[in-house]
């Protein structure tokens, strides 16, 4: 017998079972029910498999023929030559839509001599579909975590409600306390800058504008990031990260050159509005590894980019922002 678990991971051959009603081409309805009767260890009872003398597959009939046919009828008159067969390295999810695309209860299973190995029964086709259905499900919401169990975390009762909680709980809490973290390191830093701010108070009152414009780029990059990579998991990353980066340039120019002509029309000062146009254009162009790059690296290494992206972006996003807007003001005042 063949061993399920020398075929890939994905694969039909892990799923196939082996004992199923098996006939020779020229035998009979009569000695099909025989075999049907006589053998206690067959697993389903869908279809008979007509096999020649080296088991290869000729063929397929319902169980039901050998009760509505002459029992004299030979089995290669009524069987299905034309059969919707797979090899064993087939991907599962692959194997279970064809199965119901083709409105059939198993698929045979067999090797490149078209030797007959064994089929992917109903049931596990079924769970198939259940499990990538929900995968998709998931994967259409932004969540990858392939852990993520729906009837736990949706069930009613108090038991697995608590355990949802908690366990919703410990993959949050986490990031959200490095991001508190950061906090503190962000608070530092501007406190090393407090001689620009000395020369021009006015600096700090756009601390939060600058902030807030290259936080706003990173999660708008990040948003589109974890929706392309639920939608598309063969994403082209070298291709989508040059569309992403000029795209952001573009923005930081447009952004930059309108604070810089806002920031003179209203205060007169053409120092503060080239500090404020080049700090932005410089720190929206940053988003790109705040918003595209930390999610990517997290979703290769099987962490759900929903969950760890944003919070670590942020507080990232939050510090080259006010490094980069006290630098370009300590270098031009």
């Amino acid at each position: 017998m063949i061993i399920g678990n020398q075929w890939p991971k994905k694969s039909v051959g892990r799923k196939m079972i082996f004992k199923v009603p098996i006939i020779r081409s020229g035998q009979t309805l009569e000695q099909a029910r025989d075999i049907l009767f006589s053998q206690k260890d067959i697993e389903t009872i869908n279809y008979f498999y007509v096999v020649d003398e080296e088991k290869k597959l000729l063929g397929i009939f319902s169980i039901k023929e050998i009760y509505h046919l002459p029992k004299e009828t030979k089995v290669e008159k009524i069987m299905e030559k034309a059969v919707i067969k797979i090899n064993p390295e087939t991907d599962q999810e692959q194997a279970a839509y064809l199965a119901i695309k083709n409105n059939i209860k198993s698929v045979p299973i067999i090797d490149k001599n078209n030797v007959l190995l064994g089929i992917l029964p109903s049931d596990q086709i079924l769970k198939i579909i259940y499990k990538e259905t929900q995968k998709d499900i998931l994967q259409l919401g932004g969540i990858s975590r392939a852990e993520i169990n729906l009837e736990e975390d949706f069930s009613l009762s108090k038991i697995s409600f608590l355990k949802s909680v908690l366990k919703s709980f410990t993959h949050r809490i986490p990031w959200l306390l490095l991001g508190l973290i950061g906090g503190l390191l962000i608070a530092k830093i501007i406190g090393f800058f407090t001689t620009s701010l000395e020369k021009n108070i006015l600096l700090a009152a756009f601390i939060p504008l600058i902030v807030y414009i290259s936080g706003a780029a990173g999660t708008q990059i990040q948003t589109l990031i974890i929706r392309e990579l639920a939608l598309s998991p063969k994403l082209l990353f070298k291709k989508y990260f040059l569309k992403q980066l000029v795209t952001t340039v573009l923005v930081a120019i447009v952004c930059g050159f309108l604070l810089s002509l806002i920031t003179f029309v209203i205060y007169q000062k053409i120092s503060l509005g080239i500090i404020l146009g080049i700090s932005i254009f410089f720190a929206i162009s940053s988003a790109i590894f705040s918003g595209l790059i930390i999610p990517y690296i997290f979703n290769k290494i099987k962490i759900d980019p929903a969950i760890a992206s944003g919070p670590l972006g942020t507080i990232i996003q939050d510090t080259l922002s006010v490094v980069i807007y006290f630098s370009v003001a300590n270098f031009l005042l």
